[in-house]
């Protein structure tokens, strides 16, 4: 089945942040089911592409997405260049 078969219609409601607004394409889909799949697998998966193609937005969406349907749970940490591996 073509990946353009399964986009889903992209609803816009305005109170939405621009910053979480993800338009789905051919390539979101795509790009989603693999990050999706890799992640339940436990197979690490890594994502390259040049500036401004999408790749933050699009792992975040999906793994929101995965925590938002009880699939997944998340711990966000923070770093900084002072951030010691012992210390964490």
């Amino acid at each position: 089945m073509p990946w353009t078969d399964i986009v889903p219609n992209f609803a816009y409601t305005q109170d939405m942040s621009y910053f979480d607004l993800v338009v789905p394409t051919k390539d979101t889909v795509c790009y989603s089911w693999f990050i999706e799949k890799s992640v339940l697998l436990l197979f690490p998966l890594y994502i390259t592409g040049t500036t401004g193609t999408g790749k933050t937005i699009i792992a975040n969406s999906t793994i929101k997405k995965m925590i938002d349907d009880g699939i997944i749970a998340s711990l966000s940490m923070t770093f900084s260049a002072k951030t010691a591996a012992l210390a964490t």
